[in-house]
C-alpha cells in the first residue's frame, strides 16, 4: 500500500490517505512515550505521507490530542 494514494470522499473535495496513523500509542496506552519520541514518530509518519490521524479524548486522557494538536498546525 502507497501511503501518498489519497482517496476523495463525497462531493467536499476533502481526501485522506489509505493509510492512518492511530495515535493512542501517543497517549501513552501501552507504556510511557517523551514528547520527543512521540514528536520524532509523528515527524516520520507525515515524511513517508501519512494524511489520516485517528485520535481521541480517551487516548491517554487528551495526550494524544495535546500532542497532535502542535504537530498539525
Amino acid at each position: 500500500m502507497k501511503t501518498r494514494h489519497f482517496d476523495r470522499i463525497g462531493n467536499g473535495g476533502i481526501a485522506f490517505t489509505e493509510l492512518g496513523f492511530g495515535t493512542a500509542p501517543l497517549g501513552n496506552l501501552y507504556r510511557a512515550v517523551s514528547d520527543e519520541d512521540a514528536n520524532a514518530t509523528l515527524e516520520t509518519a507525515w515524511r513517508v505521507g501519512c494524511r489520516y490521524y485517528d485520535t481521541a479524548p480517551l487516548y491517554g486522557l487528551g495526550l494524544s490530542e495535546t500532542r497532535l494538536n502542535p504537530f498539525l498546525r
